[in-house]
């Protein structure tokens, strides 16, 4: 009886662990709502910035390298 109690608990488990949407039913994504483009695409033309703050600076915190980026 023990036995059996143990296998009807386990497949329950692992019965309702392994749920599949069916093909049928379309998933409803959210627009991207900056840009219609994907992430690689969006960023190949930007610019990216690396600073060293504390060779930069006299004080070497971001509050001094604030002051210095356009706003």
């Amino acid at each position: 009886m023990k036995n059996f109690i143990l296998l009807l608990i386990t497949s329950i488990l692992f019965g309702s662990c392994n749920q599949k949407q069916p093909a049928d039913v379309a998933v409803e994504t959210k627009p991207d709502s900056t840009s219609s483009s994907k992430f690689p695409e969006k960023i190949a033309d930007g610019t990216i910035y690396e600073v060293n703050i504390r060779q930069h600076t006299a004080e070497g915190t971001i509050n001094a390298f604030a002051k210095d980026l356009q706003g």
